[in-house]
């Protein structure tokens, strides 16, 4: 009798265990990606945006004239639900390397990370190891060249 209620008591933990194996990774595919959007208007307000939407685990660079916003048209940019150590770097050169106008590369230090818009050009007046808002912390600073409308790649990588 006492082995028949350790089998039971095993089958029913075995049981349970797989249903919730399922359960928490339907809850975690919906949960670990992140948002990286930017926006086109230059009057004050993101105006028109366009999202990219990515797996934490992604790591590869994106440019911005294969996307709905457009090669030299991002004024802004806004992330959501990045985790903490993901990186994110911004250049003006199609090819993402740091020797354009323009590039930085910024970390996340608070998990998960989110941000409303801020201005692209608004990085320039940070310094390198600042937090350029609560969380998120310039790596890299480089060029002195246009950066407002001039973003034509970025990279993610976790």
């Amino acid at each position: 009798m006492v082995s028949f209620k350790r089998v039971s008591m095993a089958t029913l933990v075995l049981l349970l265990a797989g249903a919730g194996v399922q359960t928490v990774a339907a809850e975690r595919s919906d949960s670990n990606t992140v948002k990286i959007s930017f926006a086109n208007n230059n009057d004050g307000n993101p105006g028109k945006d366009c999202t990219k939407e990515l797996l934490w685990g992604t790591k590869g660079q994106f440019k911005l004239g294969d996307m709905e916003c457009g090669n030299d048209n991002a004024y802004y940019f806004k992330v959501e639900n990045m985790p903490a150590g993901a990186v994110l770097m911004l250049a003006d050169s199609p090819s993402c390397d740091d020797d354009g106008n323009f590039y930085f590369k910024l970390r996340s230090a608070k998990h998960p990370f989110q941000m409303e818009w801020m201005k692209i050009q608004d990085l320039r007046t940070y310094a390198v190891g600042d937090q350029v808002k609560p969380g998120l912390k310039l790596l890299v600073k480089k060029g002195t060249g246009q950066i407002h409308g001039k973003l034509s790649c970025f990279r993610y990588e976790y």
